[in-house]
């Protein structure tokens, strides 16, 4: 079994990271709870929802769960917000162009697998072999 990798902000904006199941004391207020990727041996787990919103009354108990169920191999990497601005199609349909700034796109070795969703220049995603 594999830690999570969670982070939750507080009303005042502090923040507590929680790798299991956990209760903390919480002060009435909005929460933002966030879910980040775990590495696992040759694959990645991402959480159904990376981002969620609690609101914690005075004397109630609130709970949220984080499930880890999509599972992607390190091999198939998601375009990050700079790739996705930055990309370009070719009319062709046959060579994409990223900004070197990208941290994905530094990360690239051949065979792996580049996905993004719908971009202004991909309507339709890219899922592209590398």
């Amino acid at each position: 079994m594999a830690l999570a990798n969670v982070t939750v902000t507080d009303p005042n904006n502090q923040t507590v990271k929680l790798t299991s199941s956990n209760t903390i004391n919480a002060i009435p207020g909005a929460y933002t709870i966030t879910a980040a990727p775990v590495v696992v041996g040759t694959s990645t787990y991402h959480a159904t929802q990376t981002t969620q919103t609690v609101t914690v009354a005075s004397g109630v108990t609130s709970a949220v769960t984080v499930d880890y169920y999509n599972i992607i191999p390190n091999t198939t990497k998601v375009l990050d917000q700079t790739g996705t601005q930055s990309l370009a199609v070719s009319s062709d349909g046959s060579i994409l162009t990223i900004s070197s700034t990208s941290a994905v796109a530094q990360s690239l070795q051949p065979g792996d697998v580049l996905v993004s969703g719908p971009t202004i220049s991909a309507p339709n995603g890219v899922l592209v072999k590398v």
